[in-house]
């Protein structure tokens, strides 16, 4: 292709440029290509500090991670404390399924229960007071999850930040779900504290057996350090 004018190339819109571009890199014409892209107009901008902007989204991310781990945890949480009460009726009546365990009156004597039927009862036997303390721990399952989310997101603002997480939080989310977030907050940091009251708590020999269970507070911790850029400092204070 005959090499055309400097005028012809400056003359040249976006659009027009692009398509000869593309036209070029089709038939293999490097020399064209590299033309049109060294002729294309510069221009300068002025635009907000990089920096500024970087750590406004890196915010932005963290605060969602945050508020739609608690969110899950909460949803979690209203779905067991819905259940539980069915659910131990339920548990009661296949363990004692007599008409007065139901508030019905007794009717005449039948056959005895089949085998069948005596194997159930005897296994329910096994496991009434598992099955009864179920929804009770998975209801402190939420409870400590949503609580240590909090602690590790309250950690982060105070030590990375240096801000309240109530402040961050509305702040980022500019008022938006922020009042129920921290209401459900304070609802499961309360129930925190009637647990943690208790001589034995439910949870406590359940991580050993699944890690997977509960959060890590200083895992979480490192995981935003890290998203805001600072997981070199975080580590080298709180892991020695």
């Amino acid at each position: 292709m005959p090499r055309l004018s400097v005028t012809h190339y400056n003359a040249l819109n976006p659009e027009q440029r692009f398509i000869a571009a593309l036209l070029a890199q089709s038939r293999g014409d490097d020399t064209e290509f590299e033309r049109l892209v060294a002729t294309c107009p510069r221009h300068c901008y002025r635009i907000t500090d990089p920096a500024f902007t970087r750590l406004a989204d890196k915010a932005y991310d963290i605060v969602r991670l945050i508020g739609y781990s608690i969110e899950q945890e909460c949803a979690r949480l209203s779905v067991v404390d819905v259940l539980g009460e069915p659910i131990a009726e339920m548990v009661d009546l296949l363990v004692d399924p007599s008409h007065e365990a139901r508030g019905l009156p007794e009717p005449e004597p039948e056959e005895p229960l089949p085998a069948e039927r005596d194997h159930l009862r005897e296994w329910w036997d096994g496991h009434y007071e598992y099955a009864h303390t179920m929804m009770p721990l998975l209801h402190e399952i939420c409870v400590r999850s949503i609580d240590t989310y909090w602690r590790a997101f309250e950690r982060f603002c105070e030590e990375c930040i240096g801000l309240a997480p109530e402040l961050v939080l509305r702040a980022v989310l500019m008022d938006e779900g922020t009042d129920y977030l921290l209401a459900q907050v304070a609802r499961a940091r309360a129930d925190m504290a009637l647990i943690e009251a208790r001589s034995e708590p439910m949870v406590e020999p359940l991580p050993a057996r699944n890690p997977d269970l509960l959060p890590n507070e200083d895992d979480l911790l490192d995981h935003l350090a890290g998203i805001w850029g600072k997981l070199d400092w975080h580590s080298a204070i709180h892991r020695g």
